[in-house]
């Protein structure tokens, strides 16, 4: 096949979602794209902005906070794993709003305590376990369990 009908795919491919460089490699790999034809493809979808890892990392943190209701490191080790470049995880990173963020720790942290085992003696130490797990910062857990265990008293 020639180059242009792979290049048409991966128009279509991102297109439908935020994509970046490292996706869009597997998917070129699945679909058998001659290596010499993919760094033209990728350079062709930067330039005609399909591709743009600045604006997949900003969707990707909102969304994993937003929804999946991850941590800012567990985020970062994400994004880095999709070999996206440091500046843009920072930046993206840095524009998380600190109280939404919060809030989604309090919330993720107040279903914990709702769990049936907190007479048990280790039961921060289980929340906080699970709490880091999903990338949040101690200072932050440590904050808001306080806040949280405060408020039952």
């Amino acid at each position: 096949m020639e180059k242009q009908h792979y290049l048409s795919k991966a128009m279509a491919y991102c297109s439908k979602a935020e994509h970046c460089v490292s996706d869009l490699n597997q998917k070129m790999m699945q679909w058998e794209v001659p290596e010499s034809f993919r760094d033209d493809i990728i350079a062709a979808l930067m330039e005609e902005n399909f591709i743009n890892e600045e604006r997949y990392a900003a969707a990707f943190v909102n969304d994993k906070i937003k929804f999946n209701r991850w941590g800012r490191k567990k985020v970062r080790y994400a994004l880095r794993q999709k070999q996206v470049p440091a500046s843009f995880i920072d930046y993206a990173l840095g524009n998380v709003n600190l109280d939404e963020y919060k809030s989604i720790l309090q919330q993720v942290l107040g279903s914990k305590c709702e769990e049936k085992n907190s007479d048990d003696p280790r039961f921060r130490e289980k929340v906080v376990r699970a709490l880091l797990t999903k990338g949040f910062e101690y200072d932050l857990i440590s904050e808001c369990y306080d806040k949280i265990t405060d408020n039952q008293r």
